[in-house]
């Protein structure tokens, strides 16, 4: 492990969310979300990440992916220490509740925000997870360890929010990662990770999936990963083998659970582009020439 910039660097090492996504929202580092916005545009990566233009705040369905990833993949008391459920009794007791009507203040009310900021402060920083919310997220962590094989990986010795941080001397950048859960082998090694997703649907999942690049996520997962291996950056030692598994899980009934494997074969073929996009965000970043991606003539192709 050592520090670069003032960067914590290598791993794996634990990190709280705020703290890890801070880094990529000033621009010190790159990670997979925003590699994505770069490969669509790297004049989009520059507003958002550089000139702090078109933040973007967490939307109901992240906070929900949020408390589902803590419970399945951490547990009943990871999750407690994090959220706290608004039975009947809390959302009275914290003035969540319209006293006139019984029923919980709009969203977008000052009683709302109010009522919300009494919480944190008696919580001591815990977020609020709705009946609701608590309802569909027990159904989706009850549907992943009903399948054997997700609850047979899940179930597998390792480290769950594992991050991984790759400052490279050869392109000026650092690479960060946050594996949902680091795979560690019968001696201890790191054998792969395993990414959780929720869906709407899983007969559409490939399709949505490729839209949303996660193949891509995959790989720069990977490559981050084994590169703070390789460097003698890591505390813990690399297996040959390094497997890389993606579990996903409908957010609707019946919940369906899906299980994939990335071959090692595509990934390599993906590493390939990767790296030249890599190189090509380096260009940028050093430069700070950001083109549109759009200059030409574009060619239509169905």
């Amino acid at each position: 492990m050592k520090s670069v910039m003032g960067l914590k660097c290598g791993g794996p090492f634990v990190e709280e969310d705020d703290e890890y996504h801070s880094y990529c929202k000033s621009g010190q580092v790159i990670a997979s979300s925003a590699f994505k916005v770069f490969r669509g545009s790297p004049a989009d990566y520059k507003a958002r990440f550089i000139d702090k233009i078109d933040q973007q705040t967490e939307s109901p369905a992240m906070a929900l992916g949020k408390m589902a990833h803590c419970l399945i993949l951490e547990g009943r008391g990871a999750f407690d220490d994090r959220y706290e459920v608004a039975t009947p009794e809390l959302q009275e007791e914290v003035g969540l509740v319209n006293p006139k009507t019984g029923k919980p203040w709009g969203e977008s009310t000052a009683a709302y925000q109010k009522a919300i900021a009494n919480f944190r402060q008696k919580s001591g920083g815990r977020e609020l997870c709705s009946m609701e919310q608590w309802g569909l997220i027990s159904k989706m962590h009850h549907a992943v360890f009903e399948n054997e094989v997700a609850a047979q990986m899940l179930g597998q010795e390792g480290m769950p929010e594992a991050v991984f941080r790759y400052p490279s001397d050869q392109l000026g950048i650092t690479l960060q990662c946050k594996a949902d859960k680091l795979l560690l082998d019968g001696e201890g090694k790191i054998c792969g990770f395993i990414d959780l997703k929720t869906c709407e649907c899983l007969h559409e999942f490939k399709r949505r999936a490729r839209i949303f690049q996660y193949p891509q996520q995959m790989c720069f997962y990977r490559e981050t990963i084994t590169r703070v291996g390789k460097t003698g950056l890591s505390t813990l030692e690399m297996s040959k083998n390094f497997d890389v598994h993606l579990i996903a899980v409908e957010k609707r009934t019946p919940h369906k659970v899906g299980v994939w494997a990335f071959g090692n074969e595509l990934l390599d073929e993906m590493e390939e582009t990767l790296r030249a996009e890599l190189v090509s965000f380096a260009r940028c970043f050093h430069s700070n020439v950001w083109p549109t991606g759009f200059e030409g003539v574009q060619e239509w192709d169905w």
